[in-house]
């Protein structure tokens, strides 16, 4: 891109002045000084972060901008810029962060990491899934970005590289629940029981009263035709949150293994779908689909589905 290309476009900074009338103005005099005290930027930058993490938006923004002021496409006021935005749900503002970010910082495995969060939540999920890989070539040890890409690859139906990620982001953090219990989700979908168990009792060691750990394990167990220890790990679920909002889900499971279809019918009309998650949803229709299907409403079945 070319100088007067930039000197039209809105700042990166987030302004709203043109680039020209914002930091690029202010670029040559600050490439031109050469007494920047890094002590006095770093007790800013400190200063906007507590600032953003209070929920002071405005004075962490107009900090960040002095920063850059000073210090052109400095790492860390571009990257809070960048999380002022996310916060206040600018995603204009948010891709002209990004952009600067990659195009100064190309081989740092946040950005790319911050990156792929903003396209995933665009639904842009192949050029997200491209930038997490980059991230974790560039830094093996990228929690964030082997937990996204065991996700995407998980709902893609591709278990076995969400086995590899989630297991990569196990031994990073092995006391985190959420990883133990997603390895024993993408384990069970294996056909790997044994090993699903071992990581569902290390999320509820960890976190006895874990209402997703608890309920995949109900799930697990159904798929086992264990319905009698299913049913002790749904009564243990229930005793912890009895309105938790996926329980109907998994008592519509055990009953219509029981063949008890019209009572697991009953049982998901007391869900509501638009109170959950997209993957929840999916599951919910199809689980919907399933049990209508049984009951031989193959109209309505395909409705669900």
């Amino acid at each position: 891109m070319t100088d007067n290309a930039v000197a039209v476009e809105s700042c990166p900074c987030g302004s709203g002045r043109k680039f020209s009338e914002c930091c690029g103005a202010v670029a040559a005099r600050a490439r031109a000084q050469d007494n920047v005290d890094p002590q006095v930027i770093d007790g800013m930058l400190q200063n906007a972060q507590r600032a953003a993490q209070a929920g002071r938006f405005d004075e962490a923004r107009t900090l960040g901008r002095q920063i850059i002021e000073r210090v052109p496409k400095h790492f860390g006021a571009l990257m809070l810029l960048l999380g002022i935005t996310k916060q206040r749900n600018e995603p204009k503002r948010a891709k002209e962060l990004l952009d600067l970010l990659l195009a100064n910082y190309p081989k740092h495995d946040a950005v790319h990491t911050e990156a792929g969060a903003f396209l995933e939540a665009q639904r842009q999920v192949r050029p997200a899934e491209q930038h997490y890989a980059q991230a974790v070539r560039l830094n093996p040890r990228n929690l964030a970005a082997h937990l996204a890409l065991g996700r995407i690859n998980q709902l893609r139906g591709n278990v076995g590289m969400a086995e590899y990620h989630f297991r990569e982001a196990y031994y990073l953090q092995p006391q985190n629940v959420a990883i133990s219990s997603a390895l024993g989700v993408v384990l069970s979908t294996l056909g790997r029981k044994e090993e699903s168990e071992r990581f569902f009792r290390i999320a509820l060691s960890l976190e006895p009263k874990n209402m997703g750990a608890l309920l995949s394990w109900v799930k697990m167990e159904e798929s086992r035709n264990d319905i009698d220890r299913a049913r002790d790990l749904l009564d243990k679920a229930n005793k912890v949150d009895s309105h938790y909002s996926m329980i109907p889900m998994a008592e519509a499971l055990l009953l219509r293994r029981e063949q008890k279809n019209e009572q697991a019918l009953k049982a998901l009309d007391n869900i509501d779908a638009l109170d959950l998650s997209p993957p929840a949803a999916s599951a919910y229709y199809f689980e919907r689909g399933t049990v209508l299907d049984k009951l031989k409403k193959y109209d309505d079945a395909f409705d669900a589905y």
